[in-house]
């Protein structure tokens, strides 16, 4: 009985520490929200202050985790970011877009891994556990590294 209370203890200790850790977003992500999210969860970073297009039709802002890059694609609606995500191949090395004709085959230095959620589309090709936990406890995989 009283390894069963120890264990019991130990899991509730780790259930608070992952808490702490990890805090998960509630309400409707855009590219401001996720910034005050990743400052929530204790990430140091920097925005560029290049604002641009990228591969999608989103805007693009890219933030600097240390060495580490990620591509924020924002969107107006949650149903133009819906049909952007559909032209990532499950992979996440291709772009192929019917609408426009244009189809991009993407070398990465390392897997990528594509997250969306409400108004947001998340690149990151990187290999920073930290990283890639926080964006699965806060987003959805749809491509890349680990989708099936």
């Amino acid at each position: 009985m009283r390894k069963r209370k120890i264990l019991l203890d130990f899991c509730w200790s780790v259930a608070l520490v992952l808490l702490i850790i990890y805090r998960p977003f509630v309400g409707t992500l855009n590219y401001d929200t996720f910034l005050a999210l990743l400052e929530a969860n204790r990430f140091s970073f920097e925005v560029d202050d290049w604002e641009g297009s990228g591969f999608l039709n989103g805007r693009l802002y890219i933030v600097h985790i240390g060495d580490e890059q990620l591509g924020i694609y924002e969107y107006d609606s949650h149903e133009a970011m819906l049909i952007d995500s559909s032209f990532v191949c499950r992979h996440g090395t291709s772009i192929s877009n019917p609408i426009s004709g244009y189809m991009v085959q993407i070398t990465w230095p390392s897997n990528p891994y594509w997250f969306k959620r409400d108004l947001i589309i998340v690149q990151y090709t990187g290999t920073n556990r930290r990283i890639i936990n926080f964006l699965h406890l806060n987003l959805e995989l749809f491509a890349g590294h680990g989708y099936r």
